[in-house]
């Protein structure tokens, strides 16, 4: 230890002496690392941090499989019978998350609110801090209304209180009493505060009613694969009794943290990927830099030698000064990393879940102190290993004469320098791919105009619905034409404030995440619908059904988004609340159901969707829309009239087309609103802002992809910098002596240059290789183009092999510039 302890102090010292290289070494390893240990932060938080709840590995998410694979909500009667027959759970809870207006106080705001089943709270092992959970009198349609609130609302909302039940809420116009409060940091379902019991709500009787996410908690000592099983057979036994009826195949049976960070796995595959690519070609730098540290350092390894230093005592000088990089690196990384995870706050990271659990925790400081000590160890032996000099007079002439190193160590660092270029070339064309990825994604038709729009998103109290067997019986169905009416006026006033053009309302604005579809019947004269049970005597007839999504909208709306009208009319003053029902269909809807034939006058049943059995007759025909997404196919849509279907607009989008910046109407907007509907909080969004938000998590790849790319690149650029550098500087006197002989200024720049063409040559075709052979991975993150695209590659390795050859330029000119005269005499 003492050996080694002054090891420390004359490496610390001989540091300290080139401050320079301390200096750029330092800062490479810390931006390194510290991007590693903020990226792997965001994997750790997002994706490998367990849950926080008891035995979170027992903890499924289960979903209906229809007959086309795909993975449904479940009906109240499949999830009764599943929850009675399966022995593998020992609970099983129906949750259904949303958001809904919400009185807390005297303000009206905009919260997450969920119905959760009696089981809600055994499933996820969690019980309320303060209060409790449900009681029986409350897990009833008619009994006293009940809430359980998260530990933020209740501390935003009610942090004075101490008695619960001096808490009042009012949710979707409802009263409620506060009865418990979750521990802090508790967020089941995601962005959710209030909990109210689902047994408070009608039981549908359908099978094909998939309204509810369904979680369960597996036994103790039931393995995954056995509860699958079981799943899977009640299913198709539920599915042989009762036939069509019911779409439910199978189940799925999906860990919960699983079916959270499923979808974006890919994304933080590729951003891991990345910033282990940076640290690769920032240790191969490094290592660069300590091996000319080390070869201008041979005759003080020769001299130690001499005089009796073996193995240890001639490692340990080199190994030292690698563990005071590397620590310092390490240390400078640590502080770049909190300050990195700090500014995630400030980032807008998409849809990414559980963002908020991503911190600094001892995982990451554990993971970035091994980082920073397998480096040290990695360079110290590599340095170690070349001051083991076989031949000491070797090594006291090189020393004396400052001649080239031997083969081995420039056959080393040119491989350090062509593994540099090889990962940057990957990175830049991953980089690449995304970014034209991106730019075909932005360059996309989405049915509808971009610019001056301006939506307004509006929850209303909605009256009480129970399902029964023949129908959906609304409580209060007067409540109906209150909200036909107020719509109409809202948009009539909307429509008249300066700067406004044109105002019209949908209960599912695009890209806004979710949506309803179903199967609707095309329908005869002759059919009669006055049940549910008639409804489905046509759901096994396949010539009479179709699939569709199912929006109501306003003429308005069409002309503020510029969804251009193809053929027939749009809604007009005519088609009021006791009107024959009318409907407008998509252009994928008429070329899928009626193709090569006019739709217009047709005849469409949808009543499976709202309870409503009156039958559409579709009078026109418009524009598709990229309802879920950039990067999703448009979907055969149908849209009904707001004033004759109003039972979903309790919860409507208003888009304002304006002549102005969308921003300058909001403050008039919010009075009307406040004036029509003081109840209801509006969230304003401009259409610009929707459609960025749709694609945050592919911005955010990008940007980070990129940034690592460009930082690897400069990286793999500087080190080929710096190998030239050396290179001319030890073969100086040859360069003079050619000069000396005749040699012009340019044969002394071609063979330096030429020199470079070859290690960059060598660089970029293996990273071609190696992102030919990775191209895999991102194919399905990319849109519009192929991972192979030969333009991203020609124009990636053509970027950088431009600015290697430029960065070699200065070594070139400086060979050139040798005295021969100086070159002479020192030979």
């Amino acid at each position: 230890m003492k050996l080694l302890g002054q090891e420390l102090r004359f490496a610390g010292r001989q540091l300290l002496r080139t401050p320079g290289f301390t200096l750029v070494a330092v800062l490479t390893l810390g931006l390194a690392i510290g991007a590693c240990t903020v990226i792997y932060s965001i994997v750790y938080g997002i994706a490998l941090r367990p849950l926080p709840y008891p035995r979170p590995d027992a903890i499924v998410r289960l979903s209906q499989i229809n007959g086309s694979g795909q993975r449904d909500p479940f009906s109240d009667p499949n999830f009764e019978d599943l929850r009675a027959q399966a022995s593998s759970f020992e609970a099983m809870a129906e949750y259904s998350p949303g958001t809904a207006s919400v009185i807390a106080g005297s303000l009206p705001l905009r919260a997450g609110t969920s119905t959760v089943s009696h089981d809600f709270f055994d499933v996820v092992s969690t019980y309320p801090a303060q209060g409790r959970r449900f009681i029986d009198e409350e897990l009833h349609q008619d009994g006293p209304r009940a809430a359980v609130v998260s530990d933020r609302f209740w501390r935003e909302h009610f942090g004075d209180l101490q008695d619960l039940a001096a808490a009042r809420l009012r949710v979707g116009g409802d009263p409620y009493t506060v009865v418990g409060v979750m521990p802090g940091g508790f967020d089941f379902p995601a962005g959710v505060d209030i909990l109210t019991p689902r047994e408070a709500r009608a039981r549908n009787p359908f099978r094909n009613g998939q309204n509810w996410q369904v979680a369960a908690r597996l036994r103790a000592g039931v393995p995954l694969a056995a509860a699958r099983a079981e799943a899977t057979a009640i299913a198709r036994r539920l599915k042989q009794q009762y036939g069509n009826t019911t779409s439910m195949f199978d189940v799925s049976t999906i860990p919960l943290q699983e079916t959270l960070v499923g979808s974006v796995r890919p994304l933080l595959f590729v951003l891991l990927t990345s910033v282990v690519f940076l640290l690769i070609v920032a240790c191969a730098n490094l290592a660069n830099m300590l091996l000319a540290r080390t070869v201008a350092r041979r005759r003080e390894m020769a001299v130690r030698s001499a005089l009796g230093a073996t193995g240890a005592s001639l490692v340990l000088p080199l190994v030292a000064e690698s563990l005071i990089v590397a620590t310092l690196g390490g240390a400078t990384a640590l502080l770049l990393a909190t300050a990195g995870i700090r500014s995630i706050s400030f980032i807008d990271l998409g849809n990414l879940p559980r963002t908020a659990e991503i911190r600094l925790s001892w995982e990451v400081l554990g993971f970035a102190t091994g980082v920073t000590w397998l480096t040290a160890l990695m360079l110290g032996m590599v340095a170690g290993w070349r001051s083991q000099q076989p031949d000491l007079a070797d090594g006291l002439k090189d020393g004396q004469r400052g001649h080239t190193a031997g083969r081995s160590v420039a056959f080393l660092r040119r491989g350090l320098v062509v593994a540099q270029l090889s990962v940057s070339v990957v990175l830049l064309i991953g980089a690449g791919l995304l970014g034209r990825s991106f730019v075909s994604l932005l360059s996309q038709d989405i049915g509808f105009r971009r610019d001056r729009l301006l939506t307004i998103d509006l929850s209303s109290p909605a009256p009480r619905v129970r399902p029964t067997p023949l129908r959906l019986e609304i409580d209060d169905p007067s409540s109906l034409a209150r909200q036909a009416q107020i719509n109409e006026r809202l948009l009539d006033r909307l429509r008249t404030l300066p700067g406004v053009m044109e105002a019209g309302g949908v209960t599912r604005f695009p890209m806004s995440g979710g949506g309803s579809a179903g199967t609707f019947i095309i329908a005869r004269s002759t059919d009669r619908f006055r049940t549910m049970p008639d409804l489905l005597a046509f759901i096994n007839l396949p010539e009479r059904t179709g699939h569709a999504d199912f929006r109501i909208a306003s003429a308005g709306y069409f002309r503020a988004m510029g969804i251009p009208l193809v053929r027939g009319r749009l809604f007009e003053d005519r088609d009021g609340f006791d009107a024959p029902h009318v409907a407008v269909i998509s252009e994928s809807l008429a070329r899928t159901r009626w193709p090569g034939q006019d739709p217009i006058g047709q005849l469409i049943q949808f009543g499976g969707m709202d309870g409503d059995f009156r039958v559409f007759t579709i009078i026109g025909i418009v524009g598709d829309v990229r309802e879920r997404g950039l990067d999703a196919e448009p979907l055969p849509t149908l849209y009904a009239e707001y004033r004759q279907r109003p039972l979903n607009t309790f919860n409507f989008t208003v888009v304002l087309q304006t002549t102005v910046d969308p921003a300058l109407v909001v403050a008039d907007a919010r009075r009307v609103i406040q004036d029509i509907s003081p109840e209801v909080p509006p969230r304003f969004r401009t259409v610009t802002e929707v459609v960025a938000a749709s694609v945050t998590n592919r911005r955010l790849t990008l940007v980070l992809t990129t940034s690592f790319a460009v930082a690897a690149m400069l990286v793999a650029v500087l080190g080929i910098y710096g190998v030239l550098s050396y290179l001319v500087a030890q073969r100086s006197q040859e360069f003079g002596v050619r000069i000396a002989l005749g040699a012009k200024w340019s044969d002394i720049q071609r063979l330096v240059l030429g020199e470079a063409a070859r290690l960059v040559l060598v660089g970029v075709a293996l990273g071609v290789g190696a992102a030919l052979a990775m191209s895999r991975v991102l194919n399905g993150m990319l849109f519009g183009i192929k991972s192979t695209d030969p333009t991203t590659y020609v124009a990636v390795t053509s970027l950088l092999a431009i600015a290697a050859l430029v960065a070699c330029e200065v070594p070139a000119i400086r060979a050139t510039r040798v005295d021969p005269a100086q070159a002479l005499r020192a030979e």
